[in-house]
């Protein structure tokens, strides 16, 4: 049997732990089921059976990747929250267009660099491994970059007047 099809075995029993232990929707525990068994078989080297089940490997998998997303949401929020951006779920509003005509204007200031940064960030919906991964840079570059870009949108927005502290 090959790896894949063995771990795929254990694709419910995941879900039900995803939606269980995160109290997730079916559909994002699913999504979230996906890039564990995807990562599982890209690290397929890494499982030692001597140190224990797959089951188990796959679970704290899970847990690990489920955590980490629910943490990074609630930093999401917790950035848009503080955005001067206000979503109206019907349509967009006329402020709503301005503010947002001087966020583009804002990233279109920034280098290349911090431009494809942020908008891999927030548009892209990237940690910073996957930034990494994807520019092939430093880890600690993108953190870096990403501070200083978000520090110029700030001082841009504010000096516009669209962001107040």
């Amino acid at each position: 049997m090959t790896f894949a099809l063995e771990i795929s075995q254990y694709r419910k029993y995941l879900i039900s732990g995803a939606r269980k232990a995160f109290s997730l929707s079916t559909e994002d525990a699913e999504d979230i089921v996906q890039d564990v068994l995807l990562k599982a078989i890209a690290n397929e080297n890494r499982f030692d059976p001597d140190k224990g089940k797959l089951k188990t490997w796959l679970f704290r998998g899970l847990m690990f990747m489920a955590f980490n997303r629910t943490k990074t949401e609630r930093v999401r929020k917790n950035v848009l929250r503080n955005l001067p951006l206000r979503i109206d779920t019907s349509f967009i509003q006329v402020e709503e267009q301005i503010t947002g005509k001087y966020l583009i204007a804002a990233i279109q200031k920034l280098s290349p660099t911090e431009r494809r940064m942020i908008i891999l960030r927030y548009v892209g919906d990237m940690s910073y491994r996957e930034i990494q991964d994807r520019l092939q840079i430093n880890k600690v570059k993108v953190g870096v970059t990403l501070g200083r870009a978000k520090t110029k949108l700030r001082r841009h927005l504010m000096a516009t007047g669209m962001y107040a502290r």
